[in-house]
């Protein structure tokens, strides 16, 4: 059994972002961000029912013994990031509120995990999504030590999330056809990506 030690790193911080190891406190802006249907429309899990349903849901994402692999982060605007104060009124909602969430919730087999993560539309274009995913690699490689590659599942025409991966250091390594349903598109293809653990830090042995 593998010994579970709680995320070192709480919070992470770019230069506009703050990534915080997710909390039970954070069910409301969770929430908010799964009944959009425009933000969630590539997700698999789709629209969230209910409170409870997104209560649910956001706790396979809690720090859990039983999954040491796993590391979930809420993504917040740092405050010096949001826009200047001739845009006060648009800024407003932002401040101090979840605008994202990504993080690996599973390992899909020895060796290697999963990453998702899923943004409120109010902030797409942004390049947030980038700056959180390249941050975030270099914790989780510290933080899952048993972990040698992480892959990316995605819709291949969800475009501005491939590039995001792509900037990131993933690699397209598959294409399955039909493979996948999503609550709001139907039955879809699925594109791949994958990264490797830096060679200097590899666990020998694992794939």
């Amino acid at each position: 059994m593998v010994e579970f030690q709680a995320p070192t790193t709480q919070t992470v911080k770019t230069a506009r972002l703050e990534l915080r190891i997710f909390k039970e406190s954070f069910l409301d802006d969770f929430h908010t961000i799964w009944i959009n249907p425009t933000t969630t429309i590539w997700t698999l899990s789709g629209l969230s029912t209910s409170l409870e349903d997104s209560r649910t849901r956001m706790a396979r994402l809690l720090p859990n013994p039983e999954t040491p692999d796993t590391l979930n982060y809420g993504v917040f605007i740092r405050p010096s990031a949001l826009p200047s104060s001739d845009s006060e009124a648009a800024a407003a909602p932002l401040h101090g509120r979840m605008v994202g969430m990504l993080g690996v919730p599973g390992v899909s087999s020895p060796g290697t995990a999963e990453i998702g993560y899923v943004y409120d539309e109010s902030v797409w274009g942004r390049g947030y999504a980038t700056e959180a995913l390249a941050a975030y690699m270099s914790v989780y490689w510290d933080h899952a030590k048993s972990i040698n590659a992480v892959v990316a599942m995605v819709d291949p025409e969800n475009t501005p999330s491939i590039k995001v991966l792509e900037k990131c250091g993933f690699v397209a390594v598959e294409y399955l056809v039909k493979n996948i349903v999503l609550p709001a598109l139907g039955t879809r293809d699925t594109l791949i990506l994958r990264i490797e653990r830096p060679r200097a830090t590899r666990t020998p042995g694992l794939a």
